[in-house]
């Protein structure tokens, strides 16, 4: 999305971090602070008060419980998501309301379940709680069933079926492949019935869409159906690729004659990259035998099929994956990152930190680079806090490599956190300055007036970081001084 426009502030407080500290009035400061509040609870044309929202929730600040109470009926659906979401991470058991969720618009039903199922944020008591009521929309409904059924608790038939004739089809259809996975077979074949009436475009975007769900699922009563779509010459080639892949995922095994087939015909070198790929996150039921049948061309794809092998053979994949790293390939060291949660805590470690490290190689600084050096970095303090306490040492006089470390203890709510910022915080003006006192301010119980008026600079503008980091600041410079209450009330009306 696009920001606001802050032209002057950052020709301001941009000429003030060239000659040298210049005071911020703490009215000013304040100013800026509310300014930023505002921009993110009230609707932007560009939606960038939405990132705002996202960028407060990261804190994870019980203080910010007014905050979100009082967006719980905002006239944009969009925003009451953010409120829902925002008050099950405070929540000491970190789970959603299902009332709050019930008290929403029908389309923020349908956020809120998908983002609370990803984010761990919905538990079988809520999901229980939210299927007793006929408040909730039927796209809700059908993905706590999906939800369900993977976990092994699937719905009684017959709640499915009231849902097959639904006039929104994403519903019918999640209804329909939750009836096959059941073993009822004849809404699908009435909703392949009423695919065939629509658009060629339409019908190619449900079956994507029904692919994924059926992998994510993991519905392997309906391997027939995605092999059908991936043995069939005159389907779209993305449409094919999707079938293979979830067909892998539902059984690996059955599946490897049609992968055989299907990359045997590419001549692409990166669609052969991409099905490696795929047969890699697949699973570990690999023939010994299939990597010398592999294409070996090029070094990326001659390290994909060692990778093959080892993974083949159980032998060591530590090495390959170091190896793979080095050539700085995105979607490859996507793999990687996940591969690496398999791995012995050891091994993980090794790997995590080459892949974080691999960013101060040349090109590391491309945005896709760097969101992936900064969920390693995130993982990586999961595993060993003290690993990344030791890089961040070490990164003193690598300025993007720091910034990139510490844009990774943003998330986390673990109080070691903000003691490595604090052994490492300095009054200084540079982006990793800054980032440095917001850790600071967001774990600690209060800041001294040199630390509170620096933060002030950075609301103000003059911290050299991105408005998502000031709006951050923003929160957490009201916080420590005590000015919440007051702020959220002048700010709530337009």
């Amino acid at each position: 999305m696009l920001r606001p426009s802050r032209r002057f502030l950052v020709s301001l407080f941009g000429i003030a971090v060239l000659i040298g500290p210049v005071p911020v009035q703490a009215d000013v400061a304040q100013e800026a602070a509310e300014a930023l509040l505002a921009r993110a609870i009230h609707p932007q044309r560009d939606g960038s008060h939405l990132s705002k929202l996202f960028a407060l929730r990261q804190l994870g600040d019980p203080s910010q419980r007014p905050l979100y109470e009082g967006l719980l009926e905002h006239p944009e659906w969009q925003v009451q998501v953010h409120a829902v979401l925002g008050l099950a991470e405070i929540a000491p058991d970190r789970r959603v309301d299902p009332e709050l969720v019930l008290g929403t618009a029908l389309p923020a039903h349908d956020a809120i379940v998908a983002s609370a199922i990803d984010l761990d944020l919905i538990g079988s008591e809520e999901m229980e709680s939210l299927l007793a009521s006929d408040e909730l929309s039927p796209a809700a409904r059908m993905m706590i069933y999906a939800e369900r059924t993977l976990h092994g608790s699937p719905p009684d038939v017959e709640r499915l079926v009231r849902f097959t004739d639904h006039e929104r089809l994403q519903v019918a259809a999640l209804a329909a492949v939750l009836l096959k996975q059941r073993g009822r077979d004849d809404a699908l074949a009435a909703l392949e019935a009423r695919l065939n009436e629509e658009t060629a475009v339409r019908r190619d975007q449900m079956r994507l869409w029904l692919l994924e769900s059926i992998r994510q699922y993991r519905l392997d009563r309906l391997l027939d159906w995605t092999q059908g779509i991936g043995w069939d010459d005159q389907q779209r080639r993305e449409l094919i690729d999707a079938a293979v892949w979830t067909s892998l995922h539902l059984d690996t095994a059955a599946s490897l004659d049609l992968w055989q087939h299907r990359i045997g015909r590419i001549d692409s070198r990166a669609r052969q990259v991409k099905y490696i790929l795929m047969l890699l996150a697949s699973g570990e039921d690999i023939p010994a035998n299939l990597a010398d049948e592999l294409p070996g061309n090029g070094e990326l794809l001659t390290l994909l099929v060692a990778m093959v092998r080892a993974v083949a053979t159980g032998t060591d994949r530590t090495a390959p994956m170091l190896r793979l790293i080095e050539i700085g390939h995105v979607r490859t060291n996507e793999w990687v990152l996940t591969a690496a949660r398999d791995l012995p805590a050891p091994e993980a470690e090794r790997v995590l930190v080459h892949l974080v490290a691999s960013m101060e190689r040349p090109g590391g600084m491309r945005p896709d680079r760097i969101s992936l050096a900064i969920e390693g970095a995130s993982r990586l303090f999961q595993l060993s806090p003290d690993r990344i306490d030791w890089m961040i040492d070490d990164a003193q006089d690598s300025e993007d490599l720091l910034y990139v470390l510490l844009l990774s203890l943003l998330d986390t709510q673990d109080p070691r956190a903000g003691e490595i910022a604090r052994r490492i915080a300095r009054p200084g003006f540079t982006r990793t300055d800054s980032l440095t006192l917001l850790l600071v301010a967001k774990h600690a119980e209060e800041l001294n007036e040199a630390q509170r008026r620096q933060l002030g600079r950075i609301v103000a503008g003059g911290g050299r970081v991105s408005e998502m980091v000031r709006v951050q600041s923003a929160w957490l410079y009201l916080k420590h001084h005590d000015r919440i209450e007051a702020t959220l009330a002048r700010i709530r009306t337009p």
